[in-house]
């Protein structure tokens, strides 16, 4: 058995001249690789340094900096006006409520419904206040004894009308 050995070396010329359908004028547009070196690469592409590429390097960078500073501003901006409206809401739906949960707490040592009610109510009203819901649905039942119950306190109607609209019977 013959042992495996490695192909002999082929070069550049020999892979092109194999193909008998090329001009031997076409064959020759390889010579020149090795012409293009790596000192004319670096020549070609990277260009010293001076004065003027240091001065336009600052000013790049400058006017680099001078934009991404007014893009944060902006930025922080916009974060401050959302936060702003978020407190808005909140302190303008607690307000709307206060009352209603300090007349509820003053109720609930004397009524045991109304301390159901307040057990269910209040943090319904503190998670729609904070804005983490907007709406809850609860049993047909309780819907009504809430509601019946609430309408017996001295309160203002609007609030109870609000609480209606965040309180809805579920089908």
């Amino acid at each position: 058995m013959d042992p495996i050995r490695p192909p002999d070396k082929v070069i550049r010329q020999q892979l092109y001249d194999t193909d008998n359908d090329f001009n031997d004028n076409d064959n020759d547009f390889n010579d020149n690789d090795n012409d293009f070196n790596d000192n004319d690469f670096n020549e070609h592409f990277f260009q010293p340094m001076t004065k003027d590429n240091d001065d336009y390097e600052k000013q790049l960078q400058e006017a680099l900096n001078a934009s991404m500073k007014d893009e944060e501003e902006k930025i922080n901006d916009y974060e401050k006006t959302i936060v702003d409206e978020y407190n808005n809401e909140v302190q303008k739906r607690t307000e709307l409520f206060d009352k209603l949960l300090f007349d509820l707490q003053r109720l609930l040592k004397m009524d045991k419904e109304v301390k159901a009610v307040y057990d269910i109510v209040e943090p319904i009203i503190v998670s729609y206040c904070s804005q983490y819901i907007e709406t809850c649905e609860i049993d047909v039942e309780t819907y009504n004894k809430m509601f019946k119950t609430l309408s017996t306190i001295r309160c203002n109607k609007e609030t109870i009308d609000k609480l209606k609209t965040i309180i809805k019977k579920s089908n």
